[in-house]
């Protein structure tokens, strides 16, 4: 395979736990939809903020007067992340991220020639092979290589 090839997805649990862990003004890119944004994450607190501070990667496990194992406390998680999936707030989320999605494809292939140059300019290398590139929200940060040619892309 000749050149870099991006097959950009968008992963449901990753996206809601991105969401979530995104919050205060260095979370978000811009406010176009901090409102939808701001919405679904007080959908999932109030479901359970447990559950949301798990997923956005918060420390939550305290002492308590009432012994609670972290596998009692996680034993519903399952249904707490198909109840965010199922909301009319994260569907709001899932569709601007799709069309986020389509809009990174459309720029990767009109511009590829010239990136690549770039690439090749800035690198001195010979780019080749296929990148998994997992799409977030449009309005939240983003931009992480977690190996394995797998890329975490929203807006910086």
């Amino acid at each position: 395979m000749a050149g870099i090839k991006l097959d950009f997805r968008i992963n449901d649990d990753y996206l809601i736990a991105h969401t979530l862990s995104r919050t205060g003004p260095r979370g978000f890119s811009s406010n176009k939809n901090k409102k939808d944004i701001v919405a679904f994450q007080n959908f999932a607190w109030f479901k359970s903020n447990d559950y949301y501070n798990f997923l956005a990667g918060r420390f939550w496990y305290y002492p308590s007067t009432k012994p609670l194992s972290i596998k009692s406390r996680m034993s519903k998680i399952d249904i707490y992340v198909k109840t965010l999936e199922k909301s009319s707030q994260y569907l709001k989320i899932l569709s601007q991220t799709r069309n986020y999605l389509e809009y990174c494809k459309r720029q990767w292939q009109n511009n590829y020639a010239k990136t690549a140059s770039m690439m090749k300019s800035i690198t001195g290398l010979n780019l080749n092979g296929l990148f998994v590139v997992y799409i977030t929200h449009p309005s939240l940060t983003n931009g992480t290589n977690i190996g394995n040619n797998v890329i975490c892309w929203g807006p910086q």
